[in-house]
């Protein structure tokens, strides 16, 4: 009899023994892969001064950002992670590796896709940027968290903004513009990196030449101060010119 006793009581404890073993086990393997909240917002409330998603941008090492996002356990963020509007659509799809953006997908209330962001390398990363009708917005190229290359759109999917910067100086090189219709606008292209000397071209809308001469950068870092002889010419062809000074 008391033997069997011995017997009942060891295989009890047995069994308490394995269901906190398996307790304990459950809790540290759901402390080792929490799963994060989603978060639930307005469309209205994630919009930036310019209309746009940009709250995860600062979660982006190479375009500066600095912030680091955590689990609600107080741990770094690893992994897929995804936010959703109020409506259960999708707002943000993002791989986190220690709290920090390698690629991320921002989407408008009606599914379209808002910014794509994938990082190249350890160097460069590429931003998209769309309007809510799904024209593309604005495209962006970063070298060690400054702009190489970029380029604006109109909302009719037009080019509007083309620029060019040195990777090591971080100097524009080349910039371009359109006029609605499609008509080219300006055209600025660095003469001389070394005087920042610049060539400026002005286009009328009817794609007639408007202006054009020499510019360089102004002391006080706002624009530029024209030099030498200008050509200025009206939509109808009619040229003059104009000097400026000091020339260099």
């Amino acid at each position: 009899m008391k033997e069997q006793f011995k017997i009942i009581c060891l295989l009890y404890f047995l069994a308490f023994g394995l269901a906190v073993t398996g307790h304990a086990q459950k809790k540290k393997e759901k402390l080792k892969e929490p799963k994060p909240k989603e978060t639930h917002l307005l469309q209205n409330e994630v919009l930036d001064e310019f209309g746009e998603i940009s709250l995860y941008n600062s979660f982006v090492p190479s375009l500066n950002g600095d912030s680091i996002r955590y689990f609600p356990n107080g741990e770094k963020l690893q992994g897929w992670k995804e936010d959703v509007y109020s409506s259960g659509k999708a707002l943000h799809k993002g791989f986190y590796k220690n709290g920090q953006l390698e690629m991320f997908k921002n989407f408008w209330e009606n599914a379209k896709t808002e910014r794509v962001m994938a990082v190249i390398d350890s160097n460069q990363t590429n931003l998209e940027v769309y309007f809510e009708n799904g024209n593309q917005k604005r495209q962006v190229n970063y070298f060690k968290g400054k702009i190489k290359r970029y380029s604006e759109f109109f909302p009719n999917n037009l080019l509007k903004i083309t620029e060019e910067y040195d990777p090591k100086s971080g100097l524009l090189v080349k910039k371009k513009t359109w006029h609605n219709n499609g008509q080219i606008a300006s055209e600025l292209i660095l003469q001389d990196q070394k005087s920042k000397k610049y060539k400026l071209t002005t286009y009328h809308q009817n794609g007639k030449l408007a202006e054009s001469g020499f510019q360089y950068p102004a002391k006080d870092g706002q624009g530029f101060t024209r030099s030498g002889n200008w050509t200025i010419q009206d939509s109808l062809g009619k040229k003059k010119t104009k000097t400026f000074s000091p020339s260099k």
